[in-house]
């Protein structure tokens, strides 16, 4: 028992000892604290140098330093005119360490304006800015179930978080898209009508000139050939040629055509021919054609005379279109006699004739190997086309006046 007593002893005292040290150790902070402050009270910063530490006499401010002269301290609570308040005035709100006026014209417990006045920018501490309203709460919530924010420290603010984009909200890439695609789509409808109606046109000129009207046949030569009596340059003509025998004065083709027609006529023909639609045609030359051009006699003609002949060659290039368009028909004619077992003699001078026309076109400048009487055929060739112009332009007028009515 003597024993237990005596370590029971020796442990008090130690716990005795340790109570002591600590006690010992808080009086001397206490009397060091006490000892600074009254040397910070003691201190004038009009003599001292800045950052001196000082006592400024309040309780809401740490740290007191001199600065300028004058005893500077933080404020603890919240600044307002120069002063540190522990509460800011009536019309004032508590902001980070500062006291900020509200405005209530931009909305309840708005800080800052926005829109000239029309909507708030920025809300007290307890509130949450959406919409340009200060609310209590944000209509997003996170997972959890918190209201779904940002804060801003400079200044301090807490602003709710903008839902994500719908997917019905069509972005600017598809809007463009949509557009450029009406747009290609329109442009495509656009070039489906306009070649449809071209091709209408076209397909109605090679009936024209693929095609014979079953009503109107083609009136049979007479003793006096027509053809024979306008191929000039293998057969002269005879003294009895008239305009009237002319193979085109059909019994079908008015005897007036206007100017119109005939223009119109050219026209389609000329817009036929650049859509290459001619252009593939060849003159197709028969052996017997070819014959009769191969045997025609020519002549070499002087610089001078030659150049006068190529002069009315450029002017009668224009209309090559239309020639070959005649020559064509010519053809047409030949094969349907040849077919009901008739002779295209006739018809064989006539389209070597208007062969040698075609070929001139192309001739060369260099060479001045021309048929004989060469301006005479250019001469027949002319006449012969404008004939042939008026029968087509009056045949075309007659076919599109029964189909509009």
């Amino acid at each position: 028992m003597m024993m237990r007593l005596r370590i029971r002893l020796r442990r008090n005292n130690r716990v005795g000892g340790g109570g002591v040290f600590a006690v010992a150790v808080l009086l001397a902070v206490v009397v060091i604290a006490l000892l600074a402050g009254a040397q910070a009270q003691d201190v004038d910063c009009s003599t001292e140098p800045d950052n001196t530490p000082c006592d400024d006499g309040s309780s809401l401010t740490d740290n007191d330093r001199c600065q300028g002269g004058s005893c500077v301290g933080v404020c603890r609570r919240y600044e307002f005119n120069g002063q540190c308040l522990s509460s800011c005035p009536s019309g004032y709100v508590e902001d980070t360490n500062t006291c900020s006026e509200l405005h209530e014209e931009c909305g309840s417990h708005c800080l800052d304006c926005a829109d000239n006045g029309k909507s708030c920018a920025r809300c007290q501490r307890s509130k949450y800015l959406e919409d340009g309203e200060c609310r209590d709460e944000c209509s997003i919530k996170s997972s959890s179930g918190e209201n779904s924010f940002r804060t801003e420290t400079n200044p301090y603010g807490r602003y709710c978080n903008t839902p994500p984009p719908t997917e019905t909200v069509l972005s600017e890439t598809v809007i463009i898209g949509i557009a450029a695609g009406g747009g290609a789509l329109v442009l495509l409808i656009v070039c489906v009508v306009v070649y449809i109606t071209c091709d209408r046109r076209r397909s109605r000129l090679r009936l024209e000139l693929d095609a014979e009207d079953d009503n109107t046949p083609h009136r049979q030569p007479s003793t006096r050939s027509d053809t024979e009596s306008i191929a000039l340059s293998t057969f002269p003509p005879p003294p009895e040629f008239s305009d009237n025998t002319s193979v085109f004065a059909t019994a079908s083709s008015p005897s007036g055509v206007s100017d119109k027609q005939k223009k119109k006529w050219q026209k389609t023909v000329r817009r036929l021919s650049q859509s290459q639609a001619l252009d593939a045609t060849t003159m197709d030359i028969s052996a017997q054609t070819q014959h009769i051009i191969d045997n025609m006699h020519t002549a070499t003609l002087d610089a001078s005379t030659a150049q006068h002949v190529f002069a009315r060659l450029a002017e009668m290039r224009h209309d090559r279109a239309l020639y070959f368009v005649l020559l064509k028909d010519m053809q047409r004619r030949q094969k349907k006699k040849a077919g009901q077992h008739q002779s295209t003699e006739r018809y064989d001078r006539l389209i070597a004739d208007l062969t040698i026309v075609l070929q001139l076109f192309q001739q060369s400048k260099s060479n001045r190997t021309f048929p004989v009487d060469c301006m005479r055929l250019l001469d027949w060739a002319q006449s012969t086309l404008d004939k042939y112009v008026s029968a087509r332009a009056a045949k075309m007028g007659a076919t599109v006046e029964s189909s509009e009515s």
